[in-house]
């Protein structure tokens, strides 16, 4: 079933797993206030930041919020690598981008920057 994001409270959930394929990355999350896990579906996705998660899983909250594509650091680098005229015929680089912002307990931010995503339970 597909959840809006800003109807769960985030803090003390765990991340699970991350999953990554092509263009497309899921976040497996166990939610402690509902007692659920909650699937996070990024899809048609540009990347994903560096991970740190060597003593933390916990999530401290979690952000989605639509990006200015041509000033964001990722889409930057992937200009700069592929030139704009590069990309994939199939990936349309008009559309929106939004950021998934996943804050862990000890400050860490996990970035996923995507045209599309989905919260499902």
């Amino acid at each position: 079933m597909m959840i809006k994001y800003n109807d769960i409270f985030w803090g003390d959930s765990t991340i699970e797993k991350i999953g990554i394929k092509y263009d497309e990355v899921i976040i497996s999350i166990f939610n402690d206030a509902m007692q659920k896990k909650i699937d996070i579906i990024c899809s048609k996705c540009l990347g994903i930041s560096e991970m740190l998660i060597w003593d933390e899983v916990i999530i401290e909250n979690l952000f989605v919020e639509e990006v200015d594509s041509g000033e964001h650091p990722m889409w930057k680098m992937a200009h700069e690598m592929y030139g704009i005229e590069s990309f994939d015929s199939e990936k349309d680089i008009s559309k929106p981008f939004y950021e998934l912002k996943i804050v862990l307990i000890n400050d860490f931010v996990i970035k996923v920057l995507c045209q599309e995503i989905e919260f499902q339970d």
